[in-house]
C-alpha cells in the first residue's frame, strides 16, 4: 500500500519513526528530523503529481517509489 507524505508525516508527529530502505542505506526519519528540515524551509517528504513518495536529499528530492518504507 502506498502512503502519502501527509499520512506518513502525521504518523511521525504521533511518535512513530519512518525508515526508508534502499539497496545500500536505511534512513530513519523522526519528528526531530522533520523539524530540522522545516526550519531549513524544505519539506522532508512530499507526494509527487505521479503519486510517488519523494524524500528530500539536500534541496533536491529523490523518488522513494521502489524503496522499502517501514513505519514503526
Amino acid at each position: 500500500m502506498q502512503h502519502t507524505a501527509a499520512e506518513l508525516l502525521a504518523a511521525i508527529q504521533n511518535g512513530k519513526t519512518l525508515y526508508i530502505q534502499t539497496a545500500t542505506r536505511i534512513t530513519p526519519i523522526t519528528a526531530r528530523t522533520v523539524a530540522a528540515f522545516d526550519r531549513a524551509g524544505v519539506p522532508i517528504l512530499k507526494t509527487g503529481s505521479d503519486g510517488h513518495l519523494y524524500m528530500a536529499q539536500g534541496r533536491r528530492y529523490v523518488d522513494c517509489h521502489y524503496a522499502n518504507v517501514v513505519l514503526r
